[in-house]
């Protein structure tokens, strides 16, 4: 599900008793808005296995 929102995606496995994770990147003009929006939605397609999106970082070429 969240491939088919977001393109691309990389599983990480899972560390010391918890669950894994999924790294995908997104191009757009950066807004604190727009971040939350995107982690909302990432939660809600992972939200009925556990997941929520709690992280995020910023890539400056």
């Amino acid at each position: 599900m969240v491939k088919s929102k977001y393109g691309e995606i990389e599983l990480g496995p899972p560390e010391s008793g918890e669950l894994g994770y999924i790294v995908f990147q997104l191009k757009s003009k950066l807004s604190y808005e727009w971040v939350l929006q995107v982690q909302r939605e990432a939660t809600a397609l992972t939200s009925r296995f556990g997941g929520k999106c709690e992280s995020w970082g910023v890539l400056v070429p």
